[in-house]
């Protein structure tokens, strides 16, 4: 059966072919939140008087990423559901 056919099919039950959302199930949603509303405020004190009221992008860079799988599959899945994925490597005993 050609690729093509079965993607109509699957386009015929409302799916669509979206990659997943990394998800770990051990995160702390509150642990989130305190981070992001505490780590503001020294990143606002360290900025020059010229930066004040205009946009501001802070980028972080991962260096240590050993271990990680750098591939996360597609899914097909609802049209409008957001998938997740739990990427962690599972080691074998």
């Amino acid at each position: 059966m050609d690729q093509r056919t079965v993607v109509k099919w699957l386009r015929k039950f409302n799916l669509t072919r979206l990659q997943s959302r990394p998800y770990h199930p051990k995160k702390d949603a509150e642990a989130q939140e305190t981070f992001k509303n505490s780590s503001a405020v020294p990143v606002i004190e360290a900025l020059p008087i010229s930066a004040a009221g205009k946009p501001l992008e802070i980028w972080f860079q991962d260096e240590a990423r050993v271990g990680q799988k750098g591939w996360i599959p597609y899914q097909w899945a609802p049209v409008g559901l957001f998938p997740v994925f739990d990427n962690r490597y599972q080691k074998s005993a």
